[in-house]
């Protein structure tokens, strides 16, 4: 599980890396690194990106988006959750749209792909914690379904 960057690490995990979990749960999510700077002219994103990742050439690599690698963990749980919100004002909800059509070009049945809308801006899925235990509460139904 894991909110903004966060879930975009959630999502490079790679096989042999850790034990295989039952679900991947991504909030707010940044997938796709290159649609991420496209839909944001502000030059803090850009910056946020090349700090995170200076050499752009690793770019591709390393966003779940566009990172097609076999190894792929989230390819082989049991549940992938991608949660976004329509209020967040730092990540488009053109990210999870990214991530939800890249996940359909994989391996993973349709009925083990999971969308949960969210509310509030980029920071109140966790600033109080009701919306994150929410998130949390029904990715646990989803997860528990599906076993």
């Amino acid at each position: 599980m894991g909110h903004s960057a966060g879930a975009t690490m959630a999502f490079e995990l790679q096989r042999g890396s850790l034990p295989i979990p039952v679900a991947v749960l991504g909030i707010a999510g940044i997938y796709d690194f290159e649609g991420l700077i496209k839909a944001h002219d502000h030059p803090a994103y850009l910056e946020f990106m090349e700090n995170a990742f200076p050499d752009k050439t690793l770019w591709k690599k390393a966003a779940p988006f566009t990172n097609f690698s076999p190894d792929n963990l989230y390819e082989i749980t049991k549940s992938v959750i991608i949660s976004y919100s329509d209020a967040d004002q730092l990540v488009e909800t053109g990210q999870a749209t990214s991530m939800l059509e890249r996940i359909a070009l994989g391996p993973l049945p349709q009925g083990r792909v999971h969308v949960l809308k969210a509310s509030g801006n980029h920071d109140d899925i966790w600033r109080s914690g009701t919306l994150l235990a929410s998130v949390i509460t029904k990715s646990l139904e989803i997860v528990r379904n599906s076993i």
